[in-house]
């Protein structure tokens, strides 16, 4: 599974909360295997409780993306049109063709994106 473990220690998001702007993010990928599945949840917990908004964003079975940030009210839930165009943007800019690939991936499960 990725982030390893060491990643997920309390001290180290800690360090991480530190050094991250008010308005700034964390980005996690979290890979994981079939067997494993259940591991992309205990991500989530860890990082939830040092950053007030976390949310997942699938790009695949087993691959999701964790976003983090400082300011409340900032998941998927409460700003989704927002941060929805912000990763569009940087998915553009420094070419990562996430979106791409999620769209790919929507279309093979049967729903949209943005859903």
């Amino acid at each position: 599974m990725a982030p390893i473990e060491e990643f997920l220690l309390d001290d180290e998001i800690q360090q991480i909360n530190k050094i991250i702007k008010d308005n700034g993010a964390v980005i996690i990928n979290v890979l994981t295997l079939k067997k494993d599945i259940k591991e992309a949840d205990r991500v989530l917990f860890v990082y939830s409780r040092r950053f007030p908004s976390c949310y997942f964003m699938e790009f695949a079975k087993f691959n999701k993306m964790l976003f983090c940030s400082k300011k409340e009210k900032n998941s998927w839930l409460d700003n989704r049109d927002e941060l929805y165009d912000r990763y569009v943007m940087i998915d553009e800019k420094l070419q990562f063709n996430l979106v791409d690939e999620a769209q790919r991936n929507s279309k093979k499960n049967g729903r949209k994106l943005d859903e």
